[in-house]
């Protein structure tokens, strides 16, 4: 899947493609799920009041994943 042929897809296929083929990154609980798919990004925007999904995103540009930085929890592996 490309981003362009993810463009196309409605709203209930988009998050089909992000959770059958995309990779989990991040949660940021004011705005939703990060995912990578393929060469792209997926943001599924969730509302919690409702208990469903608003929309699903995508794009390439890294500025889009500041919202998620500071939820990321890198770990340093220690050498014994």
């Amino acid at each position: 899947m490309n981003i362009y042929d993810f463009r196309f897809l409605n709203q209930e296929e988009r998050a089909e493609c992000v959770y059958t083929e995309g990779t989990f990154l991040a949660t940021n609980p004011e705005r939703g799920n990060l995912y990578f798919v393929g060469d792209f990004y997926a943001e599924v925007l969730y509302d919690g009041d409702r208990n469903e999904i608003k929309e699903v995103t995508c794009f390439k540009s890294t500025n889009r994943l500041a919202p998620y930085l500071e939820h990321i929890a890198i770990l340093k592996s220690v050498n014994p």
